[in-house]
């Protein structure tokens, strides 16, 4: 792997370490700015304390606003709510919210707030409640956000490896199939084509868990089951795959271009007719350009299948490079071409 595409995946991974980093960092700047904003708001309208009293009261309040919520962030709604034991989480909560009020009244000299804690309807109980009702809430709305993007990651990984393991048994079912009647007919390149057979399944055995392949492999990839095609094939068919630009830097999804090159050879090889193949890369460091153009030698039942495979690839497309990617690809007349567009980085 070169050291471009090695700085780009680690810059990839840190960047999702760091964002929720990020995130507690603007929680921790938003603790503090509600209580000085409340206190402000307070003192405009000839409510305030103190103005000793009125920093103690932004220290204690914040104290304990971020106490509750990392209380229920780790332990309350992790281990009660979201274990179904409502009546204990609900239980902890209204501890947690006289303890919080009494914390407050035993911190703060009586003398010194003039009834700003005299009772439950003051001001400043209204203020303290709702400081540790947003803490709760908001703590809780984060670990339901942060196991809603865990779940949604694992159902993203197992649907690419589900869409992975469809891609492999085809292709070896296909090509197993071809190097039969190779071996029937006693074909002089049997064993060549067994060759490149076991090195495009070494291929597929060490990438398919893998999330980015160095490009330059995968397009080596690609040759090798271009050349492997090419054992099969008449002379009747002309097949060319030319590459240009800057391979060696950046990474792509393993087997994403794969599904391509497959339904040209399979819908665009013919022993009657000539067909042309033409399959055309083109990298520009941090960018790919795929294009994929056959003839077509097929008839209307067997395009439901080339359709199958080509959603599956659209799929993972949108699983992978969402909002980086263009595909076009479509039929005119006797021809059917694709072109793809990637970002890497």
């Amino acid at each position: 792997m070169s050291s471009s595409a090695k700085r780009n995946y680690t810059s990839s991974v840190n960047k999702k370490r760091i964002q929720p980093l990020l995130l507690h960092v603007v929680l921790g700047i938003f603790f503090i700015l509600i209580p000085i904003i409340l206190i402000l708001s307070l003192k405009q309208g000839n409510h305030s304390p103190e103005p000793n009293l009125s920093t103690t009261l932004v220290i204690i309040s914040t104290l304990l606003m971020v106490i509750t919520f990392y209380l229920n962030y780790f332990f309350l709604f992790p281990r009660l709510f979201l274990k179904r034991k409502a009546f204990q989480y609900v239980l902890s909560v209204v501890v947690v919210f006289i303890a919080g009020m009494v914390l407050v009244k035993l911190m703060l000299p009586k003398d010194n707030y003039h009834g700003w804690y005299a009772n439950e309807r003051s001001p400043m109980a209204f203020i303290g409640l709702f400081r540790i009702a947003l803490a709760i809430v908001g703590s809780s709305l984060l670990v339901i956000y942060e196991r809603w993007q865990l779940a949604e990651l694992s159902r993203i990984q197992a649907e690419n490896a589900i869409l992975r393991a469809q891609i492999s048994p085809h292709f070896l079912f296909n090509t197993l199939n071809s190097l039969y009647s190779m071996a029937l007919s006693k074909a002089d390149t049997t064993a060549e084509a067994i060759s490149q057979l076991s090195s495009v399944m070494r291929y597929v055995s060490a990438n398919t868990e893998k999330r980015k392949v160095p490009l330059s492999q995968e397009l080596e990839y690609i040759g090798d089951y271009i050349e492997l095609q090419r054992l099969r094939i008449s002379n009747t068919t002309t097949v060319k795959y030319t590459i240009s630009g800057e391979t060696e830097f950046g990474e792509i999804e393993p087997f994403i271009l794969i599904t391509f090159v497959e339904n040209a050879f399979k819908y665009g090889v013919s022993t009657m007719e000539k067909s042309h193949i033409d399959v055309h890369v083109q990298s520009n460091f941090d960018s790919l350009e795929f294009k994929v153009t056959n003839d077509i030698r097929t008839t209307p039942e067997t395009e439901k299948g080339n359709s199958i495979g080509l959603r599956n690839t659209i799929r993972r497309l949108d699983q992978t490079y969402s909002g980086k990617y263009t595909l076009q690809h479509g039929r005119l007349q006797n021809t059917y071409s694709v072109q793809l567009n990637i970002e890497l980085t």
